[in-house]
């Protein structure tokens, strides 16, 4: 090989460097430095034996690859020291030139070997210049991926704190959602991304927000937490890689088949929140011809976490406002029935005595002997209206309630409501001193609601009020024997209705993260109505 075949050889690779900007992936570069290498020698075959950073074996040259191989492992068996930069051995079939990448493991070490036919020469000052040319493109080409891939890592990290600024900016969960698929998908480079959340109730992954080309048909959609590659990642909480479904048992093809989407490769990290899982982040399908690497999952593995906060914040957010939204219709209702009681009541009261009193003015002047039986209707009237504020001071805050506790101020409401049917009231092993004050406060609320529901529609004979305790719970039941209704169609017309009775009974006791139970009849064979409500042990004990 000639000084001047060298000098050119030197000169295309040294051209290569202006092409360092677009390298990719390493292998593609030295694949592309190897055929430079062909034509500017005349070799037959080149190959090439990279040992770090990263192992590597390429080869070129057509027929020529298999003289290239031979000269590689002839080489093997005893490789020049590696001291030595370059290295040429002779045979009849031809010549072998071993020409060093470099030494330092910190940057690159390998070689490459030319093999080439016939008689050659080779000039060692020419040999040293494209060896050295060779390590330079080496280092350099090492240096040029590397820096890439830096850069790589510095635009997923601005792109995770700019996902994580989005998500933590909104409460609206939909929003968070969606702005976590779109960021996760262009991130990745996914085809397809999917947020799945577990509905602990039935035990199902719904797809709350796919993005992709089945966005539309897979929203909503529910698949068991038992299947899929996303149903093992919910149960293990254990990110995964999958370069090819179909190769995997755990692929649930259900969903393809669904949505007319084909899944070729996927990676799945769970999302949990204080050490509960709360559903699923997939990746579907890595754009071109790639799959998911392990630095994919490390960044989707940081980036969950921040996702299922958002998740759970937008949630507690949810149900503060739902919670809002309930006391305020509570307390509406409230006041609605306040107005209907002071209308029916005392209102009625002090017109009546506003009449009378004018009669007894006029009586006065004409028939005075009169206005003493006026007076004495008068005063029946006033102790009417009297007892009626009473009552209705009595049903908004019985004293008895803040003074003496709870069962005082059952027993005071059963003598104020006896009537027509017999009125019990059995408080079990309960102890007011042991009862947190507000528990006690809304159960009388409840208790008084229900009662009142059974005085004036059950035409019951016998109405129960029972209080009991276990370790657990603390439970109050009203239960009367009278005519019942259907409590499925009351739930589904109060729309229609201006009574919330119900309503309130169970609204009251949510805000004591109680749970109401009302049954009619309460028992298979019976007649009446059962209303139960349970409110936790933890919560219904007072802490002083």
């Amino acid at each position: 090989m000639s000084e001047d075949e060298m000098c050119r050889a030197s000169r295309r690779l040294l051209g290569r460097i202006a092409q360092f900007g677009s390298i990719d992936q390493l292998d593609h570069y030295w694949n592309d430095v190897l055929v430079e290498v062909l034509e500017a020698t005349g070799a037959a075959g080149v190959s090439l034996e990279a040992h770090s950073p990263s192992r590597m074996s390429l080869r070129a040259g057509g027929a020529g690859q298999t003289l290239a191989l031979a000269a590689s492992a002839w080489f093997e068996e005893g490789l020049p020291h590696p001291a030595r930069r370059v290295e040429v051995r002779h045979d009849e079939a031809g010549s072998a030139v071993y020409l060093s990448l470099g030494r330092d493991p910190s940057l690159f070490t390998g070689y490459i070997v030319a093999f080439f036919t016939g008689g050659r020469e080779f000039p060692l000052d020419s040999m040293l210049a494209l060896q050295s040319t060779l390590e330079i493109v080496a280092v350099l080409g090492q240096r040029t991926v590397a820096l890439r891939e830096t850069e790589s890592r510095l635009s997923r990290l601005q792109h995770l704190y700019e996902v994580g600024e989005a998500i933590s900016s909104t409460l609206d969960l939909n929003q968070v959602l969606r702005q976590s698929t779109e960021r996760v998908s262009q991130v990745l480079g996914a085809e397809a991304c999917t947020l799945m959340l577990l509905d602990d109730t039935t035990k199902e992954l719904v797809f709350e927000i796919p993005a992709g080309p089945a966005t539309q048909i897979l929203r909503e959609h529910r698949m068991p937490m038992d299947k899929g590659v996303a149903g093992w990642v919910a149960e293990h909480g254990e990110a995964i890689i999958i370069p090819e479904v179909a190769a995997d048992e755990r692929f649930y093809g259900s969903v393809d088949l669904f949505s007319g989407f084909h899944t070729r490769s996927l990676m799945a990290v769970p999302l949990q929140v204080k050490g509960r899982i709360i559903g699923v982040v997939e990746v579907v399908n890595k754009t071109g011809s790639g799959t998911f690497t392990r630095e994919d999952q490390q960044w989707l593995c940081i980036l969950a976490p921040l996702i299922a906060a958002a998740i759970d914040n937008a949630r507690l957010f949810a149900a503060l406002r739902l919670e809002r939204d309930r006391i305020i219709t509570a307390e509406e209702n409230v006041r609605h029935q306040l107005a209907r009681d002071l209308h029916d009541g005392p209102a009625q009261v002090l017109s009546a005595m506003l009449l009378n009193i004018d009669m007894a003015r006029r009586q006065l002047a004409s028939k005075p002997e009169t206005v003493a039986s006026e007076l004495e209707f008068l005063d029946g009237l006033a102790r009417e209206g009297n007892r009626e504020v009473r009552d209705l001071l009595f049903g908004l805050r019985p004293l008895a309630l803040e003074t003496h506790g709870l069962i005082a101020a059952l027993r005071q409401l059963v003598e104020r409501v006896r009537g027509e049917a017999e009125l019990l009231l059995n408080v079990g092993d309960l102890r007011d001193a042991a009862l947190d004050p507000k528990v006690a406060s809304t159960l009388f609320v409840i208790i008084q609601e229900a009662l009142s529901n059974a005085s004036r529609h059950a035409r019951a004979r016998q109405v129960q009020i029972r209080l009991g305790t276990s370790k657990s719970e603390v439970v109050a039941e009203v239960e009367d024997d009278g005519i019942g209704f259907d409590v499925k169609q009351v739930d589904a017309t109060y729309g229609q209705r201006n009574s919330f009775g119900l309503l309130n009974m169970r609204e009251r006791a949510r805000l004591i993260d109680g749970r109401t139970e009302i049954l009619s009849p309460p028992r298979t064979g019976s007649q009446g109505t059962l209303v139960r409500v349970t409110v936790p042990g933890s919560l219904a004990r007072s802490v002083a």
